[in-house]
């Protein structure tokens, strides 16, 4: 997953402890969605890009600030 510009693993966005500042990633947060596989994927990120890649947007550029609970 790469949001905003900065590559994050499936665990850092949606795994039992994650740990990327997007974490949850608020649908009304998302401004573009792009999905890149195979060969162009692997082109532009190399081994990481092998099993594809998302490229998320947010509207903000950046984490909406945490709720304090």
């Amino acid at each position: 997953y790469i949001i905003n510009g900065v590559y994050y693993t499936e665990q850092e966005v949606f795994g039992p402890n994650p740990t990327s500042p997007y974490t949850p990633l608020n649908q009304q947060e998302i401004e573009t969605i792009s999905i890149l596989q195979d060969e162009k994927a692997v082109s532009i990120y190399g081994e990481k890009g092998k099993k594809g890649v998302v490229i998320i947007t947010t509207k903000g550029g950046k984490p909406s600030p945490k709720k304090k609970e």
